[in-house]
């Protein structure tokens, strides 16, 4: 099923919101010259290494669209082992694999870390609970926003955690009582009408084509998770954002969404990759952690 929304697909249409404004313009570029060797900040250079061609800008569609992938992968290959790590000291995976729907409730955009702090406790409490962690083996909690349109014109967003979690064998029949006790130990709103509330489904992985429509789908989660309302109430969303990790391992036993060849330590790494600069979040460094100008893999532009 896909995650049909619509959003920018260039990282150009991106650098529009940013464009135009003094403090965000430095970001504007960076979108701009997204994929090109010629940069223009935070100095004029070409680059050379071939891993700091692209922005890794948090809203750059080509960068999410490659993050996305990415972990999705990470997923498939996981559920390609069918739960046998071949380690018998690792915890294993079952062949089992269900979706909760955590919804929050829409606030208005400066309001918005806030509450992110807020689903984030939530999260984090629940997950420490004896009945969760005899129940999920490990869990992937995407991050994800919608516009939430309101009489007054006033800007609201309502964030949604939805979270890809293995279920051990003797538990994958009793997703209703799940169901129920996840309701209960979320966030629930003084006003539940139009509310869409807790939801758990199973998630079938025993054909390759149930693979592929998983894999496809957490891609999707993860590339369109973003929203892009007008240029104001986007700029404060972007300040909202700054620093959230948008992809949550909720148990790490196996670490099994951590691939070798991806070695994610972490949503956040994706952008500590570059991220030094004082003035925000979008500064790129090489991959080896140098923290100099004179040590970056950079020609600079005579």
């Amino acid at each position: 099923m896909k995650t049909m929304q619509t959003g920018p697909k260039r990282p150009s249409d991106v650098a529009k919101y940013f464009g135009d404004h003094e403090i965000t313009d430095y970001q504007a570029r960076i979108l701009n010259e997204c994929g090109r060797s010629t940069k223009s900040y935070p100095f004029d250079r070409v680059v050379t290494d071939p891993n700091l061609l692209p922005c890794r800008h948090r809203f750059c569609p080509w960068c999410q669209k490659t993050r996305a992938q990415a972990w999705a992968l990470g997923l498939r290959e996981v559920i390609d082992e069918e739960g046998d790590s071949g380690d018998k000291k690792e915890v294993q995976l079952s062949p089992y694999w269900v979706e909760f729907t955590l919804p929050g409730i829409p606030t208005a955009v400066p309001e918005l870390r806030n509450f992110l702090d807020l689903m984030r406790e939530y999260l984090s409490l629940a997950c420490n609970q004896s009945y969760w962690r005899y129940r999920i083996l490990t869990g992937l909690a995407i991050l994800r926003f919608r516009s939430i349109p309101v009489a007054n014109q006033e800007v609201q967003v309502m964030p949604t955690y939805t979270l890809i979690a293995n279920v051990s064998r003797k538990h994958i029949n009793k997703l209703e009582g799940m169901a129920r006790k996840a309701n209960w130990d979320w966030i629930h709103p003084k006003n539940k009408v139009g509310w869409p509330g807790v939801e758990v489904r199973h998630i079938p992985t025993e054909t390759g084509a149930d693979r592929d429509m998983l894999q496809a789908r957490m891609s999707d989660l993860i590339e369109y998770a973003l929203v892009y309302p007008d240029k104001q109430a986007f700029l404060e969303l972007a300040r909202q954002l700054k620093g959230v990790n948008a992809v949550v391992m909720c148990r790490t036993q196996r670490k099994p969404l951590f691939p070798p060849k991806y070695e994610q330590r972490g949503d956040l790494r994706y952008e500590q990759e570059y991220t030094v600069s004082h003035l925000g979040e979008d500064l790129q460094v090489s991959l080896s952690g140098n923290r100099t100008k004179e040590l970056l893999p950079w020609h600079l532009v005579k």
